[in-house]
């Protein structure tokens, strides 16, 4: 920007000069001093001449609908006329050409805060936190952030795509595998299948204080992939239900929860259980989460497969400038079956890194890396079974496009899955291309 944004502290001053004595020669007749209309709406506003500034500043956005600070002063007002919404999409506006200016910053997650999304507004205010700030002005986002925890009470996303998927059903490349000694063919729909489908994802969670720190805390889950080809659609919907504690630097939560997959629109497996999450907040720009989870699985068209299982999760997530945003994550996991070929433990790591960049787009990549090792030797192979799967996602947001809060997502996720055993061997590439809310 060209002109810093902010209110003036003080009115100018005009000088006029006034004849002592009538004898003396006529002083020449004062020049009027001309205010840039910009700097004169600031006035206005400072002075809490709204209306005026409104006016004014509305009919400057007709002439310099990219001057920025005219979109700034004009989210001001929009926040004190509560209209927050307003507000939103014009501090946005900016964030597309200036995602490092940290006061635009601090007044839009100010202007989150006050229509009550939360979520959003801890977005913003980290952000914010990892700029130049004094020490007071750190200490009211410090503030902030507490209060925002204390008082979230509803949030949701949304996203949908197309989905081109390489291998919806994962299965491998080769026509022919060897079970029992003997080559056998495989069937078409166990080979590797390619096709296009919609991807939709929701969630939501509510919350509802119960006594000071404590809230009741529930939410819903849903992922599915939508195929012309109904025998590999696939849809997982979970919901929990709990008690959550949120103290100075931890949020504690005790979590039962179901869940249900259907697969070709058949229910495949039904799961329920619980989960203990933590939160510790060590520093503001710091967060260190860790989750154990225990859930009961039944496969009802494999009950072989039945048992209970459970993961430990750690995650660390580290916001190193006003535009970007890294994490790390790790986790253990075994799941028991009937059959102990069937059951298996898990290791895993992954990463993440987002960065919003001038001109609107942001950017994020996801690699991951999971251990997959199985119990026993499965009869038909002979051998037990080892996974080693390699993902990376890279997804693209395009910020400057808001439509009803809504922003094009572009999404590209590769997997590798190398195996000892050639059936469960496969690579898998999946575009999604769609919207979504979470921004």
């Amino acid at each position: 920007m060209t002109r810093s944004i902010g209110l003036p502290l003080i009115l100018p001053g005009l000088l006029l000069a006034v004849s002592a004595h009538a004898q003396q020669p006529a002083a020449p007749e004062p020049q009027p001093v001309r205010i840039e209309p910009v700097r004169a709406a600031e006035q206005l506003l400072a002075s809490g001449r709204i209306d005026e500034a409104r006016m004014q500043l509305l009919a400057l956005e007709a002439e310099r609908p990219a001057d920025l600070q005219v979109q700034f002063l004009l989210g001001l007002i929009a926040v004190q006329e509560k209209r927050y919404d307003d507000a939103i999409k014009r501090f946005h506006r900016i964030l597309v050409t200036e995602p490092d200016n940290v006061r635009v910053r601090l007044e839009l997650g100010r202007a989150y805060f006050l229509a009550g999304n939360y979520g959003d507004a801890e977005r913003q205010f980290r952000f914010a936190r990892a700029g130049n700030l004094p020490p007071m002005a750190l200490a009211n986002i410090d503030r902030f952030l507490l209060q925002i925890r204390q008082l979230k009470r509803f949030s949701r996303s949304i996203s949908i795509a197309v989905a081109p998927d390489s291998n919806l059903n994962a299965g491998p490349s080769t026509d022919a595998i060897t079970l029992y000694g003997l080559p056998f063919e495989l069937s078409g729909d166990a080979r590797r299948n390619s096709g296009v489908g919609l991807a939709l994802g929701a969630s939501m969670a509510w919350t509802a204080p119960v006594a000071p720190g404590t809230k009741i805390r529930a939410g819903l889950e849903l992922q599915r992939s939508q195929y012309g080809k109904t025998e590999f659609d696939d849809m997982t919907l979970s919901a929990y239900a709990g008690v959550s504690r949120t103290f100075t630097r931890w949020d504690l939560s005790l979590l039962p929860l179901i869940q249900r997959r259907w697969y070709g629109d058949r229910t495949y497996m039904n799961a329920w259980g619980g989960m203990v999450s933590a939160n510790w907040y060590p520093a503001t720009r710091t967060a260190i989460s860790a989750n154990v989870t225990l859930l009961r699985r039944d496969y009802p068209r494999s009950g072989y497969q039945d048992g209970f299982g459970y993961d430990l999760g750690l995650g660390w997530r580290y916001t190193p400038t006003t535009s970007s945003l890294v994490g790390l994550n790790a986790g253990y996991g075994h799941q028991d079956a009937q059959d102990k070929p069937y059951a298996w433990h898990s290791k895993r790591v992954g990463a993440f890194y987002a960065r919003e960049f001038k001109g609107g787009l942001t950017a994020s990549i996801a690699p991951s890396f999971t251990m997959i090792d199985y119990e026993k030797a499965l009869d038909a192979f002979g051998v037990r079974r080892e996974d080693r799967q390699s993902t990376a996602q890279l997804t693209l947001l395009y910020r400057k496009i808001d439509i009803h809060g809504f922003t094009p997502r572009l999404s590209y996720t590769f997997t590798h899955n190398a195996s000892n055993l050639p059936l469960y061997r496969f690579d898998r590439s999946r575009f999604e291309l769609g919207i979504t809310s979470a921004f």
